[in-house]
Formats: structure tokens, sequence, C-alpha cells
């Protein structure tokens, strides 16, 4: 089987997908409760999100807010 070798287009994409779901779910963790909180972290790490970007977009989050 062979595998599939992205372009810089796809790449690139999936790279801003990516960080737009981060964001996304970022803002929502700001004004979430503290279990919902820990849903929204299971279910990035279960869809194999960078835990330390998610931290970062939290922080952005939180300076949107001021």
């Amino acid at each position: 089987m062979k595998s599939k070798i992205k372009n810089y287009t796809e790449f690139v994409n999936e790279s801003r997908a990516d960080r737009k779901a981060l964001k996304a779910a970022a803002r929502e963790w700001v004004k979430a409760s503290e279990e919902r909180r820990r849903e929204i972290k299971a279910e990035l790490a279960e869809k194999g999100h960078d835990m330390n970007a998610f931290t970062s977009a939290i922080g952005d989050a939180y300076d949107e807010q001021w």
C-alpha cells in the first residue's frame, strides 16, 4: 500500500484547521465548568491534538477577553 504524500498546500491547510480547532476549543474551555474543561481536554487528546499548543491557545483566549 502506498502512502499519500501531502503537498505544501495540503500541509498548511491541515495545520490551519488544527489551529482553528484548538482556538475554538480554548475559547469554550475558558467559559466552561471544571467538568466540561476535563471533557474538552480529553476529547482533544483523544483526537491527537498537541496539548502544548492547546495550552498556548488557552492563554490567547484569555488575552482576547481583555
